[in-house]
């Protein structure tokens, strides 16, 4: 599929085909767990109804994003110079949207991570606030939680994936500068029709590297607590009820 070439179909759409299991937590593309009773490939409990793993802010993101890079312009209405002003906000909005949805998607990743330890609400919410910029959460929220740097997380991801994504991390670095240039300066032409392509380009693997970080650093807390309650489980004949009840373990027939 060529992402530029999707304009009549949602964008937003085509993307959404990452799926959580929710009873082990794994993410993957697997389609078939929209339907009831369909196994999980990884613990094989039965799935109860398919869920989207990304929420649908990052899909809104993403059709704004195919909305304005499609824009059309009737050169008859307006002047030279009012179509090229209106094609460089095209591009500028489908800039200022990517970098929205990166926000996004680290923002439903720390989040989630901060949920899978289990820290309070008033604690995240400290964090968050305290880190109240992407750069601060990359650059410290990030690590406290996970224990390696961005830089050092997106590497070793990067020698199992099929994806660069230190290539995708340097290509949103020049994106972020490109619209910081605009932003600050008023530099209009820092924006080009190529940026703008490349946007579009880069949502695929931005979509991947998250799903990849989740199961990577969050899917592992998951199945700890799960072994952790199995073993309380059969130390204790009081608590298989509950077990069951929160992370959907059988501990007896």
């Amino acid at each position: 599929m060529e992402i530029t070439e999707v304009v009549t179909d949602s964008l937003g759409h085509v993307l959404d085909s990452f799926y959580i299991c929710q009873a082990c937590r794994i993410v993957d593309r697997d389609d078939d767990r929209i339907i009831v009773g369909h196994p999980c490939s990884i613990c094989g409990e039965p799935s109860p109804a398919g869920r989207s793993y990304f929420r649908s802010p990052v899909f809104s993101l993403i059709d704004l994003m195919q909305e304005f890079y499609h824009a059309k312009h009737d050169m008859q209405v307006y002047t030279v110079r009012d179509h090229l002003d209106s094609t460089h906000n095209a591009w500028l909005a489908v800039v200022i949207f990517f970098v929205s949805l990166r926000e996004a998607l680290l923002v439903h990743f720390l989040k989630e991570l901060m949920g899978a330890l289990g820290l309070p609400d008033g604690v995240c919410e400290r964090l968050m606030a305290d880190n109240n910029s992407h750069s601060r959460r990359l650059e410290n929220l990030f690590p406290s939680l996970v224990g390696v740097k961005w830089k050092e997380a997106i590497s070793e991801l990067s020698k199992t994936s099929t994806l660069d994504y230190r290539k995708l991390d340097r290509s949103i670095t020049e994106i972020v500068r490109s619209r910081n240039t605009f932003l600050h300066q008023g530099y209009k032409v820092a924006i080009k029709v190529e940026m703008a392509e490349g946007c579009l380009r880069n949502i695929w693997p931005l979509l991947n590297l998250y799903v990849e970080l989740h199961n990577r650093f969050v899917y592992p807390i998951f199945q700890e607590e799960k072994k952790v309650i199995t073993t309380r489980c059969r130390e204790s004949p009081i608590k298989p009820a509950l077990a069951e009840r929160h992370v959907g373990i059988k501990t007896h027939e």
